[in-house]
């Protein structure tokens, strides 16, 4: 939201600010404050839901009933309501927007006659998957139906049509307070502050189907008819972090019902998280690389062994064509940091110009043994989350006799090999385990 609409709220430049206006910027101000800190809350309660946390953007606007969100990552809120709500239900709001992204309503916006159906099908289902995420019924006296997020899209819908005094016309049941008697001189006045439904008439309100909290495209075309072109690269942006989002809750899921000894057999695509940045451990991971990765030496990058030299130039190692051989720890317990290893990897693969990594996958078995280019981590398939042994993959690995060197990454809490001849060997901790110590190999910390 802009500043002149914080100022402004109403659009009533050619009017002296009053005492209503007064009141009505504070509502306005506090309710954007509010839904910030909410917003907050979500990525803390809800660690998944963070890449989407980071790319939507709050307004605050009297035209919503409670809230609304477009597919290009605008949350809407209502000033009355976030201005006053306990923080609690406002963070459950929040969230409930951010799953209408999540899980992509507005793909089915055209699935049924009404996409006001579409639209209040999903309310049930993310309001049960709240119930669960956040141990609390909806507020505002929201949709609940237990159950429904194990139901689809179309059996909600049945579901309704089979029960018609079940279907429901709004997703939050509000209800406005009545003015009274001294309220309504004071709003004939021009004293009484802005109520939710004052601009009816006017921007939101008169698109948005009543009862309705996403704004579909047709109707963000409406609301913003000179934006189409500038809110192309949001729309990605939106879309990458709904898919990476929904990734993590995936993995997470995964990792709580995967723990032990057996391994796994559940996969998901991971979108990596890049840093754009070396941080020291990859300072460390480098000068570890150029100390034990075999190549051709070429004249045109000089030698460092022969700095001292007057007479001659020696050879030096050549970066082209580089290939890490990576053993993966895709045990369940790494669920939630793989994203990141996926991120790095990829990072120092550009600063180093690796072309391709050759990656084991590896719970309590191989799961993927494969050659990857580097350009392809951004989205990467996982599969396995079961038990923590690296030693089959490790092994596996070393019978390869042109393998000289290997990385594993893992958080540390994993069985291995007792002895590894011939292999050099570079442990990177995602996470700091003070009592990780292997008797071969160099230990580097993630983190």
């Amino acid at each position: 939201m802009s500043n002149d609409q914080l100022s402004d709220p109403l659009n009533r430049s050619d009017q002296d600010e009053s005492e209503s206006d007064f009141v009505g910027n504070r509502q306005f101000a506090t309710a954007l404050l509010r839904s910030e800190q909410a917003l907050r809350l979500v990525s803390i309660n809800m660690p998944w839901l963070s890449p989407l946390v980071y790319c939507v953007r709050l307004q605050v606007d009297a035209g919503v009933n409670v809230a609304a969100v477009t597919r290009t990552g605008v949350v809407f809120v209502n000033p009355n309501i976030f201005a006053t709500i306990p923080m609690r239900e406002a963070t459950y709001i929040i969230a409930h927007e951010l799953l209408h992204i999540a899980l992509d309503t507005f793909s089915r916006e055209t699935s049924f006659d009404d996409p006001k159906t579409v639209n209040i099908a999903h309310d049930y289902i993310i309001n049960d998957l709240l119930r669960e995420e956040m141990q609390m019924d909806p507020p505002l006296g929201g949709l609940n139906l237990h159950g429904a997020a194990e139901w689809s899209l179309e059996k909600i819908v049945n579901w309704m049509k089979a029960n018609p005094s079940e279907k429901p016309r709004v997703c939050w049941d509000v209800i406005q307070p009545s003015l009274g008697i001294m309220g309504a001189a004071l709003r004939d006045a021009g004293l009484a502050p802005k109520t939710a439904n004052a601009h009816a008439e006017n921007g939101l309100a008169s698109v948005l189907q009543p009862g309705c909290d996403v704004i579909f495209s047709s109707l963000e075309s409406q609301l913003f008819p000179n934006e189409s072109s500038s809110t192309l690269p949001a729309l990605e942006r939106v879309k990458n972090a709904a898919l990476q989002a929904v990734a993590l809750k995936k993995a997470s899921a995964i990792a709580q019902r995967s723990m032990g000894n057996d391994p796994g057999n559940s996969e998901c695509y991971l979108q990596a998280v890049r840093s754009h940045c070396q941080p020291p451990w990859q300072v460390a991971l480098q000068k570890w690389m150029e100390a034990v990765v075999p190549g051709p030496r070429s004249y045109a990058r000089p030698s460092r062994r022969g700095a001292d030299r007057t007479d001659c130039v020696l050879p030096g190692k050549t970066r082209e064509g580089w290939t890490l051989h990576i053993v993966l720890d895709t045990s369940g317990s790494m669920a939630d940091v793989l994203p990141e290893c996926l991120g790095a990897i990829a990072d120092f693969c550009e600063a180093m110009n690796v072309e391709e990594v050759h990656i084991i996958q590896c719970d309590t078995t191989v799961t993927v043994d494969e050659w990857v280019p580097a350009d392809s981590l951004e989205s990467y398939k996982i599969e396995g989350f079961g038990g923590s042994d690296m030693s089959p993959g490790m092994l596996h690995l070393a019978e390869d006799r042109e393998v000289t060197a290997m990385i594993v990454i893992t958080d540390g809490c994993i069985n291995y090999p007792s002895e590894l001849p011939q292999i050099d060997v570079l442990w990177v901790l995602t996470e700091s385990a003070s009592s990780f110590e292997p008797p071969y190999g160099t230990v580097l910390q993630m983190k």
